[in-house]
């Protein structure tokens, strides 16, 4: 009589433990089968090319991210009338430099808001 030795131990880390929500895979765009699939898997060594890929370095990615937002929300708040007037610096008089603000703004918040605005419209 063998048994598995990983059957005779509870599961040691988090990821050793089925996702049996299925939250894991919605937030990932599973479509139902792939939902049903990754319900019985504890593991992601598996499934390298199921979208899966790259899925530790979330953090690397952020920190990215945020450099890059913040490098673009400096011109956002030097350009800004508001700042300008505060601070005691005029700004140039040329059409261009009133929509570097909202231009920008916009910017930041689909680009560095994605990964925020992609898992909020899965809970809608």
């Amino acid at each position: 009589m063998s048994m598995r030795h990983d059957s005779q131990h509870a599961p040691e880390t988090e990821t050793d433990v089925p996702d049996t929500s299925g939250e894991h895979a919605r937030a990932h765009g599973g479509s139902a089968q792939q939902l049903t699939q990754h319900v019985g898997n504890t593991g992601h060594g598996e499934h390298h090319d199921d979208g899966h890929a790259g899925h530790g370095d979330h953090v690397e990615q952020f920190r990215r991210l945020f450099w890059i937002m913040l490098a673009l929300a400096v011109p956002v708040v030097g350009f800004s009338d508001m700042f300008a007037d505060l601070v005691g610096y005029q700004l140039p008089e040329v059409a261009w430099v009133a929509w570097v603000p909202p231009v920008l703004g916009t910017v930041i918040y689909f680009w560095g808001g994605s990964p925020f605005l992609t898992l909020s419209l899965i809970h809608i």
